[in-house]
């Protein structure tokens, strides 16, 4: 990203990133400078006021997705979204430059692409589209929702899916160039100086475990946001993770842009200040990626914590829940048993009265004590003689 390395110095960089889930998250705080702690130095805070927003209603990718009626592969890693990221050229008036951008938007809104597959159809669904001008130079970041339609999609009920590789695909990128700068040669009047960055180049040197840690940390960061939602508790440990997650991504930005600058400079570089910025760009690489690792740390630790406080909530919901029915299940026991020995209780005392009264109309006079037993013989005789 930048402007390219040429005598002109009038050539600017259109460059693209896929994102998945927890990637567009750390981008979108990003655009809409929403974080509490940017890692972009290039960022100058007193003048983000300047920026202006052309399209931004606060959406997720996941959102868009939603309400769109979009299918989403429910798999880890895939990619929710595509950013654009179209630098103000240098044969641009100021007077020029709002609508510069504006027209490059309403590009990239009516953009079809050249699918690779036949009887597919591609549309852009945006999400967001900010103009920075608090950073080195004013460029525009577009966010959106890659969406392919074909029959398939249609018969199982969707407007379409989400494919960020049907999209990017290198017959669109080869031509995509083109196609921007005719659409604002005839808009503007004149051509703007936009060159599209080879996208071979741009993941030269990519390494497979740099591939793997992100993949990874959007793991994380998926598993944060569905803990957040179901439980409450844990919003703040959450909220902590994603914030550690946006940063982790900046700084990786950052990386990548400090390496494409040093690739794009070094063959203008005096001979002699080549050891000095050789050595100044390895310190702050082993910076960047001794951060990258304490904080890749933070995570697994949070997330282990996470983990372990959703199982002991489970745990007590499930104690809970046969808790509740032993006692439930106690009480209508003893409701039945005392119910049963009132009634008993209740027979035993008419049995008794029965029998007392059938005694005095035999024998003149009461059988049973005031305690409701028998008499003794001798008290039966005594009753018989004292009569």
């Amino acid at each position: 990203m930048g402007r390219s390395s040429n005598k002109k110095g009038s050539e600017i960089m259109a460059r693209f990133d896929k994102f998945t889930s927890g990637g567009m998250i750390g981008a979108l705080h990003h655009d809409r400078r929403t974080a509490e702690k940017h890692k972009n130095e290039n960022i100058d805070k007193e003048k983000s006021h300047l920026n202006v927003v052309l399209h931004d209603e606060g959406k997720s990718a996941e959102q868009v997705i939603k309400e769109n009626n979009i299918k989403l592969m429910n798999r880890k890693g895939v990619n929710v979204g595509i950013g654009f990221i179209i630098h103000l050229p240098d044969n641009v008036p100021k007077e020029d430059e709002l609508k510069f951008f504006e027209k490059t938007r309403e590009f990239l809104n009516n953009e079809k692409g050249d699918c690779p597959t036949p009887g597919n159809v591609q549309t852009t669904k945006e999400i967001s589209c900010h103009i920075h001008y608090d950073e080195y130079r004013p460029h525009m970041q577009f966010k959106f929702v890659p969406c392919v339609t074909n029959e398939k999609t249609l018969k199982q009920g969707y407007s379409g899916k989400v494919s960020a590789k049907e999209w990017l695909s290198r017959d669109y990128l080869e031509k995509f160039h083109d196609r921007l700068c005719s659409h604002l040669t005839k808009e503007l009047g004149y051509r703007p100086n936009i060159v599209n960055e080879d996208p071979a180049k741009r993941h030269k040197g990519k390494s497979l475990k740099s591939e793997e840690y992100k993949k990874n940390q959007d793991d994380l960061k998926e598993l944060a946001a569905k803990i957040e939602e179901e439980k409450a508790k844990l919003k703040e440990k959450v909220d902590e993770i994603l914030e550690k997650q946006a940063d982790l991504d900046l700084a990786k930005h950052e990386l990548e842009n400090i390496k494409k600058e040093v690739k794009e400079h070094e063959d203008y570089i005096r001979e002699d200040l080549h050891d000095q910025i050789e050595s100044e760009f390895k310190e702050r690489t082993e910076e960047i990626e001794r951060q990258i690792k304490e904080k890749t740390v933070e995570l697994e630790e949070k997330n282990k914590e996470a983990d372990y406080l959703v199982d002991e909530i489970d745990n007590l919901d499930k104690i809970k829940e046969g808790l509740m029915v032993n006692v439930k299940a106690q009480r209508d026991k003893y409701n039945e048993e005392k119910e049963f020995i009132n009634e008993q209780i209740t027979k035993g005392k008419e049995s008794l009265e029965r029998l007392r009264e059938t005694s005095k109309n035999m024998h003149g006079f009461d059988m049973y004590g005031k305690d409701g037993k028998p008499l003794s013989r001798e008290k039966m005789e005594e009753a018989i003689l004292g009569d």
